[in-house]
């Protein structure tokens, strides 16, 4: 390792201390590179990323279904469940990492799901964070967007909203 390269991690971790960054140091020499070390800095007070080739960019976006609401023991063929509609939505969301780009990220959560398990739920909502390059997240924005709206379509439910933001460039 050059007296150079360790003069600069030695710049970088002080000036990372200076700004309170969490700078973690992974050792590379089992890597068949040339490479010695790896700086890796995650740090925000947000929810945003970069964006360019390098980096990734977020949509982070909820999906609320609305539906009917019915008795699960009593006359659940009145209802229109919006939890199956956002299961069904995760679980083609699911299918649809197969066909995605290796480095495309999506992660979800569910929000509400209903109140109590012998009622048909009127309403549920999912949360997902989408992470692409610039140029792919509009695409992939709009094939998950697909997905919620045949969940609504298979469950007779609506896409009552979808609500979200672009990580500012």
């Amino acid at each position: 390792m050059s007296d150079e390269f360790v003069d600069n991690v030695a710049d970088a971790l002080e000036l990372a201390g200076e700004y309170d960054l969490d700078v973690q140091l992974a050792a590379c020499s089992s890597w068949e590179t040339d490479v010695d070390v790896v700086i890796n800095n995650h740090a925000g007070s947000g929810f945003e990323t970069g964006y360019g080739v390098t980096g990734s960019a977020m949509y982070s976006v909820i999906y609320t279904f609305e539906g009917r609401t019915a008795h699960s023991g009593a006359s659940p063929w009145s209802g229109r469940s919006a939890l199956d509609a956002v299961e069904i939505m995760n679980v083609a969301t699911n299918y649809l990492r197969e066909h995605l780009h290796f480095t495309h990220r999506m992660h979800h959560v569910i929000l509400e799901g209903g109140e109590a398990p012998n009622v048909v739920p009127d309403r549920a909502r999912v949360w997902y964070f989408l992470r692409n390059t610039d140029d792919q997240l509009k695409e992939m924005y709009d094939r998950v967007l697909d997905c919620a709206k045949g969940a609504a379509l298979a469950t007779g439910t609506e896409l009552a909203d979808v609500r979200g933001y672009r990580t500012p460039r």
